[in-house]
């Protein structure tokens, strides 16, 4: 949406099913889990321990900055048409997938009482949602996700990942009679 690659509307349709979609995984996890196990292992991800070694601020930077990274490799190479000629139909879709499993590898390795970025608000949402229970610092799988977006969007219309060839004046005159 931000991008303006899709409609609004669509784009709105689009992350409301995602997120309906991630609300009927949680309580299918839940309900797979039993629910003493899902509240004890906070339904399988996006969980911050707030008196662990990772504070919230930690986390929503760690959140920000993943995010905005798999963004701009994604746009880079696999989501924009554009970039099609440059990298075909298979090779973008594989490197946007093993830059998000190194990221989320990455970042869910760094300390005890914190399972890394999500990277994705619908599913750490609709973990929570499955379980029914919130914490206060839940803005963090949602807020820097979006606000990286809105930030990536304006930079990719203000330095796009792709050039476009511009021709000379002297090569758009008529060869034949030296005119343009």
């Amino acid at each position: 949406m931000f991008a303006r690659l899709s409609h609004p509307v669509r784009s709105i349709i689009y992350v409301l099913c995602q997120v309906a979609g991630s609300c009927v995984g949680g309580a299918f996890l839940r309900a797979g889990l039993g629910y003493a196990r899902a509240l004890e292992v906070h339904n399988g991800g996006c969980f911050l321990d707030p008196n662990g070694p990772v504070t919230v601020g930690q986390a929503a930077a760690i959140e920000f900055i993943a995010s905005f990274s798999i963004l701009m490799i994604a746009f880079g190479v696999g989501l924009d048409p554009r970039q099609k000629q440059l990298y075909g139909a298979s090779l973008g879709p594989l490197l946007v997938g093993l830059s998000v499993g190194i990221m989320t590898s990455g970042t869910s390795a760094l300390n005890p009482g914190y399972t890394g970025a999500g990277m994705f608000p619908g599913r750490c949402f609709g973990l929570a949602a499955g379980i029914g229970k919130f914490y206060s610092h839940d803005w963090v799988w949602w807020v820097p996700d979006i606000a990286a977006a809105a930030i990536h969007a304006v930079l990719y219309f203000a330095a796009p990942p792709y050039t476009r060839e511009m021709r000379c004046p002297e090569e758009r005159s008529n060869p034949q009679t030296g005119s343009a």
